[in-house]
């Protein structure tokens, strides 16, 4: 029995299911089992990321289970996912991209630029908190650890004023609480991948290849791999504010990507055009022109 392993959250196991059902409906004869896998991230729920290393701590217990040959298939949310993958292990198909915004709920309804200044803004995302702050620096943004369930509680229970989260995982989940505001990815940029899911399995695992070969999505594989791109060439990780939204438009590849450094210094803000046969290549050119205008702003201030 083939077995795909998760995390425990409402929002993981929603995922994985809809994975478990897409598969159940191309193999009928065979029975797909959920495994919930408890990481890091979950036994410590208010710790900062960053601190403890980042989103790999979202996905390293389940790829253990991986190679110790526990499960067959791990599926993780696509922005979690590493930029560099773990030896033995491939990201087998990438699921249709969902709703790829962050939005903003808000404990009184209020958009973003609507709100009081002062008020209270969760979000443990360095991303989020600095393309809000370019928008909104006389709110106050502080870090807000859990599952979805747990921080549309926060803000409904008056701890924070408002949260800024996924669409997908609205969507996904279904939540009662409609978003308050629906941001711009081309002003809030999104994580790079947000809204797809990874299907991840052994390398040389060829029948779990065929299975997770049911969810791939060749739009989504191509932005991804160009927005995957994007993120080597900088070093992207959880403790570098990067977003970088790609779309195919009219055969071909248009990508929108931002970096900050912190409250004090500009976006660097980046666009460009490329071909959908090489993705890679607009994530690396971008990459480039960021890292360009990174070192012309760095001897512009040294400049007497």
């Amino acid at each position: 029995m083939p077995i795909i392993g998760t995390r425990g959250s409402n929002l993981a196991l929603t995922q994985a299911r809809a994975v478990q059902a897409a598969l159940a409906g191309s193999f009928p004869a065979i029975s797909f089992e959920i495994k919930v896998i408890h990481t890091q991230a979950d036994r410590l729920p208010a710790a900062s990321l960053a601190d403890l290393g980042g989103k790999g701590l979202f996905i390293k217990e389940i790829e253990e289970a991986l190679l110790q040959g526990q499960i067959d298939l791990g599926v993780h949310s696509l922005k979690d996912m590493m930029v560099d993958t773990t030896p033995g292990l491939s990201i087998l198909a990438v699921t249709a991209r969902e709703d790829p915004r962050d939005c903003l709920v808000s404990r009184t309804g209020r958009a973003l630029g609507d709100l009081p200044a002062g008020s209270v803004i969760g979000t443990s995302s360095l991303r989020r908190k600095l393309l809000a702050h370019h928008l909104r620096p006389d709110l106050n943004y502080v870090p807000i650890r859990g599952n979805i369930e747990t921080r549309l509680r926060k803000v409904s229970e008056g701890v924070v004023d408002g949260t800024i989260m996924a669409m997908a995982a609205l969507h996904r989940l279904g939540c009662g609480s409609a978003p308050s505001d629906v941001f711009d990815p081309d002003v809030f940029v999104p994580a790079a991948g947000q809204g797809s899911l990874a299907v991840e399995g052994r390398t040389a695992d060829e029948q779990a290849a065929r299975w997770a070969a049911v969810v791939q999505d060749s739009d989504a594989q191509i932005r991804w791999e160009s927005e995957r791109a994007l993120l080597h060439r900088l070093g992207g990780g959880c403790r570098v504010p990067i977003g970088a939204h790609a779309r195919v438009r009219d055969g071909r590849l248009f990508m929108k990507a931002v970096k900050g450094t912190d409250e004090r210094s500009p976006l660097i803000r980046v666009e460009g055009w490329g071909t959908c046969n090489e993705p890679a290549a607009l994530g690396l050119q971008l990459a480039d022109a960021i890292l360009d205008r990174e070192r012309r702003l760095t001897a512009g201030a040294a400049a007497p």
